[in-house]
């Protein structure tokens, strides 16, 4: 017998079930917590469905995680220049560790001491979940229904849901998942699709095709201080209005959509449509300013890192000290990625047209003083150009 259990609610089919199966076959009274990450959904609603199907939960809470999920989690890989085999830039990976973090906060709060979550066994969520558990609060006990409950099939569960009036937000049957947040959009198949067959169009939501996509370019500027985007257009906003406007371009534009077959967590493959609008636009834009503002050899070595610092995440190893201690060294390589970048988006494609900043090591001075700019990558850049300035203005006062 198991007293009280917080469950992770998403509101879909597993998860409405999971609040059934833990009050009926495990006896206890649930709690249901279901993260606000901007999914487009009617969340209020989902989260009401927990108290009231089959009986339903005790008590159910809901938390809107939309910027805190960009500020904090989705601008850290940004600045890391994260991305798990190249392509995805890790949306789903990112939210686990913010929802497991509220998870065990209110579980402290309450006094609750088992967590539930209703991952697919063999999938990516079910190890994330439970290794930031582990990293966060490893004296709290998980329960996975999937590991225990006798449905064998999707259409088992469908037949218990229907048998017990139990309400779930309902998706295409040949999908295993879909995740969505304002960082981006993950799907993946349930059934094995032929990777050379062409995805329907009616999986894409926040894209257009190429095809029509407007045929002439839009141009926007986008500003960066310390490797964070903080406005666009000589605007300054907040990381949710920031990114917002992105997605909204770049979805225009057909910017940011993907059909990759990825490496799961297990080593099995598996094929998934990324939708990421504003997060491609704002990796190339923050790429094409690095250039000109770190050096060489700092830059070489944050390529290493950034692929160890993309499969920490993508692993459920967020709270590991490894992805803590190399979030400091990005902060501090990143320190002068502070300016403005324009960037051209076009039938699919964000160009980068320009790109300035007042610490840029790109500076013509730098050919015409002698020094070899080859060597200025592996020295403290920034103070020899300070030292340019400095003799620029001593110049110019004895000109005087």
């Amino acid at each position: 017998m198991v007293d009280r259990v917080l469950l992770s609610y998403s509101g879909g089919l597993e998860t409405a079930l999971g609040v059934h199966w833990l009050k009926y076959s495990k006896n206890a009274k649930v709690t249901t917590f279901l993260a606000d990450l901007g999914q487009g959904s009617d969340l209020e609603s989902l989260s009401e469905n927990s108290l009231y199907s089959s009986g339903g939960a005790q008590s159910a809470h809901i938390a809107d995680l939309k910027e805190v999920l960009l500020t904090d989690y989705a601008f850290s890989a940004l600045r890391a220049d994260a991305a798990y085999q190249t392509f995805d830039l890790l949306s789903a990976a990112l939210s686990r560790p913010l929802i497991v973090s509220e998870l065990v906060d209110l579980a402290r709060e309450q006094g609750i001491r088992y967590i539930a979550h209703c991952s697919t066994p063999s999938g990516n969520d079910a190890r994330r979940f439970e290794n930031t558990v582990k990293g966060l609060a490893p004296d709290l006990i998980v329960i996975n229904p999937l590991d225990n409950w006798r449905y064998k099939t999707r259409e088992e569960l469908l037949d218990e849901a229907q048998k017990f009036g139990i309400q779930y937000q309902k998706r295409r049957d040949d999908l295993l998942s879909i995740d969505s947040n304002v960082w981006g959009r993950v799907v993946e198949f349930r059934t094995v699709v032929d990777p050379s067959q062409e995805p329907s169009e009616d999986l894409f939501i926040l894209t257009v095709s190429p095809e029509k996509a407007p045929n002439k370019a839009e141009t926007i500027e986008i500003e960066f201080h310390g490797g964070i985007p903080v406005g666009i257009d000589g605007k300054r906003m907040s990381a949710l209005e920031l990114v917002t406007t992105l997605n909204s371009a770049g979805g225009r534009h057909a910017v940011g959509r993907y059909d990759v077959v990825e490496d799961r967590i297990n080593g099995t493959k598996t094929r998934k449509l990324f939708e990421m609008p504003g997060a491609v636009i704002l990796y190339k834009a923050r790429r094409a300013l690095e250039e000109i503002t770190v050096s060489r050899s700092a830059r070489q070595f944050k390529g290493i890192c950034s692929a160890k610092y993309a499969e920490l995440v993508h692993s459920g190893l967020w709270f590991n000290e490894l992805r803590e201690a190399l979030d400091e060294l990005f902060k501090r390589i990143t320190e002068f990625v502070t300016g403005v970048v324009v960037v051209k988006l076009y039938k699919g494609q964000a160009i980068v047209t320009g790109k300035k900043s007042q610490l840029s090591l790109y500076n013509p001075r730098t050919f015409r003083s002698g020094v070899d700019p080859f060597f200025l990558a592996d020295t403290d850049a920034h103070d020899y150009l300070a030292s340019l300035h400095s003799h620029d203005a001593e110049d110019q006062r004895d000109g005087d």
